[in-house]
């Protein structure tokens, strides 16, 4: 979906013009452009049936009804297609949000669960290394964590221990390209839920870098906005504004920011690109008309055809300085052998010039 020009096309044409004598021979390294993807991972499960639960009971079979969808949904079968898109498009630069870390501990312990069920980021990292790909992890971000026994699944299924989930956003950086100043940041302003166990605080925040490519430095932000209430996300996107993005340095900022770009919950959208406050632009909606949906498929990843009908997955650029020249959805085809998305959510690549 959408225009794609990749900078392999682009560097092959240089040096085919070089070689014409139509252009110096420098000009190929003149066209090398920053490739930038951002991609929700999918922590594997829903959690808004935990979040709603009336009694202690529903909330400890929603747990394990959370759980027993973490296992079925694969990650290491949806890694290897993760990683296979990371090799066939080369970023440099890759945001990664819902980074899930899950952790199980004896039933009813009140000690946090330590035992690792499945540690998102260390399953990528290696299906990415058994393909070849150089990358480092330069910034990792614990954001919202807990923990709950799980009893019984809806349909009976035991699990009978107590499930710990903790979120990150991750920056990964492919080797070769420079990178400094590794930041992380809380939002101020978080969404918090009144559940049966208590009062639950949806922490969410921002990780960056400042990346060079040759010699033209720029900071690349990732983050991941509040989904379910418009005040609040709106609130974190001003918090990006005015903290990480309130920079001299160029800017790519990508993410799931949760917010389309038109609608009741695109109010988010527009604080982001009005040209008197955030000033940013759409690397989308500046290359193609097509619609680029990225969100959602079904809790389970199995649904046939895709259900995504919403462009929350954005790529954005500071207004002046930096420009995109082609932008495309991935992992909108490629399924595990069992028949599962990659995510509930599909990617977006962008190729940028960054003068």
């Amino acid at each position: 979906m959408g225009y794609r020009f990749t900078r392999g096309l682009v560097a092959a044409l240089a040096v085919s013009l070089a070689i014409a004598g139509l252009v110096p021979s420098h000009a190929e390294a003149k066209l090398q452009n920053a490739v930038v993807m951002t991609r929700n991972i999918y922590l594997g499960a829903d959690l808004t049936a935990a979040i709603g639960a009336s009694t202690p009971a529903e909330l400890f079979a929603a747990a394990a009804d959370g759980f027993y969808n973490v296992n079925q949904t694969d990650f290491p079968a949806r890694a290897e297609l993760l990683a296979q898109e990371i090799a066939d498009t080369s970023p440099d630069l890759i945001g990664l949000q819902e980074v899930a870390l899950w952790r199980t501990g004896a039933f009813l312990d009140p000690a946090s669960a330590e035992t690792v069920e499945f540690d998102f980021l260390a399953i990528l990292e290696s299906e990415m290394a058994a393909l070849g790909l150089g990358y480092t992890a330069a910034v990792v971000q614990p954001n919202f964590d807990v923990e709950l026994p799980a009893t019984f699944t809806s349909t009976g299924v035991p699990v009978l221990r107590d499930v710990r989930l903790t979120m990150h956003n991750v920056i990964l950086v492919r080797d070769g390209v420079e990178y400094s100043n590794p930041q992380q940041g809380h939002f101020d302003t978080n969404a918090v839920y009144p559940t049966i166990a208590g009062e639950l605080v949806d922490l969410r925040g921002w990780v960056s870098v400042d990346a060079t490519m040759g010699k033209r430095p720029f900071r690349f932000g990732n983050t991941h906005l509040e989904p379910y209430i418009t005040p609040v996300r709106n609130i974190q996107a001003q918090e990006m504004i005015d903290g990480p993005f309130a920079t001299n340095l160029k800017l790519v900022a990508v993410g799931d920011f949760n917010t389309p770009p038109e609608g009741p919950a695109g109010e988010a959208y527009a604080i982001l690109t009005d040209p008197s406050n955030g000033n940013l632009t759409d690397a989308w909606s500046a290359v193609t008309d097509d619609p680029g949906f990225t969100c959602c498929q079904a809790a389970d990843l199995a649904n046939p055809s895709s259900t995504a009908d919403q462009r929350i997955d954005l790529i954005l650029t500071r207004t002046s300085s930096v420009k995109a020249i082609s932008v495309e959805v991935i992992g909108d085809e490629a399924r595990t052998a069992s028949g599962l998305w990659a995510s509930d959510h599909f990617g977006v690549l962008a190729e940028l010039t960054i003068p």
